[in-house]
């Protein structure tokens, strides 16, 4: 009897045992600011940003001086020149608001190819890791709502990053 009881614990114990998963999360944003790929997306996007600034400011100052120093003060002008005046002016401001418009529409578009890259980099790394490690689920940190007994991957994660870089 004792040998039944000893063999129906150990079986009882090691379904558990085998029942258990190993399940986690991870902090998205720690991570990626780690990757060398993150450092070098930013500081493309803080380039192109500041080429776009640049532009700009250059149409701003042409427009102002424009509006300064291109419109004859002491001259009276015919209402032919007038209205061509207006509409060059107009003009110069429609071009400034296109730009900054497409502009921003770039910026946007780049940040989501960066943001998306990263992802796809962070996500195949990640597959790779929960098989090394026989981890069943690994989720973000921001995405939790509730887990008992979760374990935080995160700097482990960044470790195997490095080491397979």
């Amino acid at each position: 009897m004792r040998k039944i009881l000893f063999i129906l614990t150990l079986l009882l114990s090691g379904l558990t045992t085998l029942g258990q998963t190993k399940h986690g999360y991870i902090d998205y944003d720690k991570v990626v600011q780690t990757l060398p790929e993150y450092a070098a997306e930013l500081k493309h996007l803080e380039t192109k940003n500041r080429q776009l600034q640049d532009s700009l400011n250059a149409m701003m100052t042409e427009y102002q001086d424009y509006l300064q120093n291109g419109i004859p003060h002491n001259v009276e002008l015919d209402s032919t020149d007038k209205v061509s005046l207006e509409n060059r002016i107009r003009n110069m401001g429609k071009k400034i608001q296109d730009f900054q418009q497409n502009a921003q529409v770039e910026i946007n578009k780049d940040q989501k190819l960066v943001e998306t890259k990263l992802k796809d980099l962070i996500t195949k790394e990640l597959e790779q890791y929960c098989l090394d490690k026989d981890i069943d689920c690994v989720v973000d940190k921001k995405a939790i709502l509730h887990c008992s007994n979760c374990t935080d991957y995160t700097d482990d994660f960044v470790n195997y990053l490095n080491k397979r870089k």
